[in-house]
């Protein structure tokens, strides 16, 4: 597990109106976190970050429309 993961897929299960057992709100948490490790060893991490949190941010919008 991540260090704080718990906490934000709590805090982001909590924004969307799911139960904290929500597993999307645990993955999102995850990736999200995991994320900085891709940005921070990418040549351009600007960009990096822009491609990921893209990625994430279309996917999330699947699983939680509106949030």
């Amino acid at each position: 597990m991540v260090r704080h993961e718990t906490a934000l897929a709590r805090a982001i299960a909590d924004e969307v109106g799911a139960g904290h057992d929500d597993v999307t709100c645990a993955a999102f948490a995850r990736f999200t976190l995991e994320a900085a490790h891709l940005v921070h060893a990418h040549p351009d991490p600007e960009r990096a970050a822009d491609a990921i949190f893209g990625l994430l941010g279309h996917g999330w919008a699947t699983a939680h429309p509106g949030a």
